[in-house]
């Protein structure tokens, strides 16, 4: 358990954030209505997928790091292929912002491991 919140509970919390991701990432960008360009749509999904990362992180503690990272860069990949069929427009950038933000738990894990 992670304080008053079970495994079961931060699943379901990230069972929400993916299906917000989702439908934000897939929306035909008028129906956002924001449309973030350049190093403001890579930022978004660099924090995007570092929240998704702490979010896999509380909700399967006992799963390996490269596990969940590897689960959040094949969802990346998928919303990639599955934009085109919507109107917006894949980017490999995009995927690489979301390996960023991946990252950014997996290494941050390993860095307060060995500072505590």
């Amino acid at each position: 358990m992670s304080g008053l919140v079970s495994e079961r509970g931060w699943q379901l919390v990230l069972l929400a954030a993916l299906v917000v991701a989702t439908l934000g990432l897939l929306a035909p960008g008028a129906a956002v209505g924001v449309r973030a360009s350049g190093h403001a749509d890579k930022l978004a999904h660099v924090l995007l997928f570092t929240l998704l990362g702490l979010l896999g992180r509380r909700a399967y503690p006992g799963h390996p790091r490269w596990r969940i990272f590897l689960a959040l860069i094949l969802y990346g990949a998928a919303i990639e292929l599955a934009q085109s069929q919507t109107g917006r427009s894949p980017e490999a950038f995009d995927l690489v912002a979301d390996a960023v933000g991946a990252a950014v738990v997996w290494v941050g894990r390993r860095a307060a491991r060995r500072e505590g």
